[in-house]
């Protein structure tokens, strides 16, 4: 509501339009209402503390021979930095998804105990 709302006046005035500016006239209910949807998106998004692993770039290899043999350094090194990155991408997928085993299974055990108390 810190924004503003168009409206036309019932009675008279010609059908003139007015700008009534509802939550500016209260910057404090404005910044508390904001301040609120921050600590409740932190307050919920807080638990998902999923990692983000990112794929490695392949490395690009010219097709003409000549660009080949000029480059061959650069090419080689990016192939060994391509292969030190996707090992730290397979271990981050398997922190990962060892992670999303271990909320799913602390999930399933919270639904077993709804499912009891629901049924007691």
């Amino acid at each position: 509501m810190c924004g503003y709302t168009v409206v036309t006046h019932p009675i008279g005035m010609r059908g003139q339009i007015y700008q009534v500016f509802m939550g500016f006239r209260n910057l404090r209910l404005c910044a508390c209402a904001s301040l609120c949807a921050i600590v409740l998106w932190f307050g919920f998004a807080a638990p998902a503390k999923a990692e983000t692993c990112f794929p490695p770039t392949v490395p690009f290899v010219p097709n003409d021979p000549a660009a080949q043999r000029e480059f061959v350094d650069l090419i080689k090194q990016d192939f060994e930095i391509y292969i030190a990155d996707v090992q730290e991408y397979f271990r981050c997928l398997d922190t990962e998804r060892a992670r999303a085993f271990e909320e799913a299974r602390e999930v399933s055990e919270e639904y077993g105990r709804f499912l009891q108390e629901m049924s007691q």
